[in-house]
Protein backbone atom coordinates (compact mmCIF):
# COMPACT_ATOMS: atom_id res chain seq x y z
CA UNK A 1 0.00 0.00 0.00
CA UNK A 2 1.29 3.45 -0.94
CA UNK A 3 0.05 6.35 1.20
CA UNK A 4 1.10 9.96 1.20
CA UNK A 5 -0.25 13.07 2.86
CA UNK A 6 0.27 16.63 1.69
CA UNK A 7 -0.79 19.68 3.69
CA UNK A 8 -0.47 23.22 2.32
CA UNK A 9 -1.90 26.67 3.03
CA UNK A 10 -2.42 29.60 0.69
CA UNK A 11 -1.42 33.21 1.37
CA UNK A 12 -4.72 33.81 3.19
CA UNK A 13 -4.14 30.83 5.50
CA UNK A 14 -6.74 28.56 3.90
CA UNK A 15 -5.67 24.93 4.17
CA UNK A 16 -5.58 22.17 1.57
CA UNK A 17 -5.02 18.48 2.35
CA UNK A 18 -4.55 15.65 -0.09
CA UNK A 19 -3.66 12.02 0.25
CA UNK A 20 -3.77 8.96 -1.95
CA UNK A 21 -3.78 5.21 -1.68
CA UNK A 22 -2.95 2.43 -4.13
CA UNK A 23 -4.35 -0.95 -3.15
CA UNK A 24 -5.45 -3.98 -5.18
CA UNK A 25 -5.08 -2.11 -8.52
CA UNK A 26 -7.31 0.72 -7.29
CA UNK A 27 -5.98 4.26 -6.92
CA UNK A 28 -7.90 6.54 -4.53
CA UNK A 29 -7.15 10.21 -3.94
CA UNK A 30 -8.82 12.55 -1.46
CA UNK A 31 -8.47 16.32 -1.65
CA UNK A 32 -9.89 18.60 1.05
CA UNK A 33 -9.91 22.34 0.45
CA UNK A 34 -10.90 25.09 2.87
CA UNK A 35 -13.14 27.73 1.26
CA UNK A 36 -14.79 30.90 2.55
CA UNK A 37 -17.68 29.20 4.34
CA UNK A 38 -16.55 25.61 4.88
CA UNK A 39 -14.72 22.74 3.21
CA UNK A 40 -14.93 20.93 -0.13
CA UNK A 41 -13.88 17.28 -0.21
CA UNK A 42 -13.20 15.57 -3.54
CA UNK A 43 -12.76 11.79 -3.75
CA UNK A 44 -11.32 10.29 -6.97
CA UNK A 45 -11.14 6.57 -7.67
CA UNK A 46 -9.45 4.94 -10.68
CA UNK A 47 -9.51 1.21 -11.42
CA UNK A 48 -9.83 -1.35 -14.20
CA UNK A 49 -12.44 -3.99 -14.88
CA UNK A 50 -11.21 -7.04 -16.76
CA UNK A 51 -13.42 -9.35 -18.83
CA UNK A 52 -11.38 -11.98 -20.58
CA UNK A 53 -8.80 -10.18 -22.70
CA UNK A 54 -10.58 -6.82 -22.43
CA UNK A 55 -9.60 -4.22 -19.87
CA UNK A 56 -11.79 -1.19 -19.21
CA UNK A 57 -10.59 1.82 -17.20
CA UNK A 58 -13.10 3.31 -14.79
CA UNK A 59 -12.99 6.69 -13.07
CA UNK A 60 -15.27 8.01 -10.33
CA UNK A 61 -15.27 11.50 -8.84
CA UNK A 62 -17.47 12.55 -5.93
CA UNK A 63 -17.58 15.93 -4.18
CA UNK A 64 -18.85 16.68 -0.70
CA UNK A 65 -19.39 19.93 1.23
CA UNK A 66 -18.95 20.39 4.98
CA UNK A 67 -19.19 23.33 7.40
CA UNK A 68 -16.31 21.82 9.41
CA UNK A 69 -13.03 20.21 8.34
CA UNK A 70 -14.20 16.64 7.54
CA UNK A 71 -10.77 15.22 8.40
CA UNK A 72 -10.42 16.95 11.79
CA UNK A 73 -12.31 14.32 13.79
CA UNK A 74 -10.56 11.57 11.80
CA UNK A 75 -7.17 13.09 12.68
CA UNK A 76 -8.02 13.30 16.37
CA UNK A 77 -8.74 9.57 16.42
CA UNK A 78 -5.78 8.52 14.24
CA UNK A 79 -3.10 11.17 14.59
CA UNK A 80 -0.16 8.78 14.20
CA UNK A 81 -1.31 6.46 11.45
CA UNK A 82 -2.19 7.59 7.92
CA UNK A 83 -3.34 4.05 7.08
CA UNK A 84 -5.95 4.26 9.84
CA UNK A 85 -7.01 7.63 8.45
CA UNK A 86 -7.61 6.02 5.05
CA UNK A 87 -9.54 3.18 6.64
CA UNK A 88 -11.76 5.62 8.53
CA UNK A 89 -12.37 7.75 5.41
CA UNK A 90 -12.85 4.96 2.88
CA UNK A 91 -14.03 2.14 5.17
CA UNK A 92 -15.05 -1.17 3.69
CA UNK A 93 -17.97 0.32 1.76
CA UNK A 94 -15.95 3.15 0.12
CA UNK A 95 -18.45 5.65 1.49
CA UNK A 96 -17.60 8.86 3.31
CA UNK A 97 -19.61 10.59 6.00
CA UNK A 98 -19.23 14.35 6.02
CA UNK A 99 -20.83 16.37 8.84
Amino acid sequence: MNNNLSVTADEGGKKRFSFSQDKDNVHKRVEVEEVENGWIMTVNKEYTISEGDKKEWKYECKKYISKNNPLEKKKKKDTDDITSLFDSVFGNSNMITVD
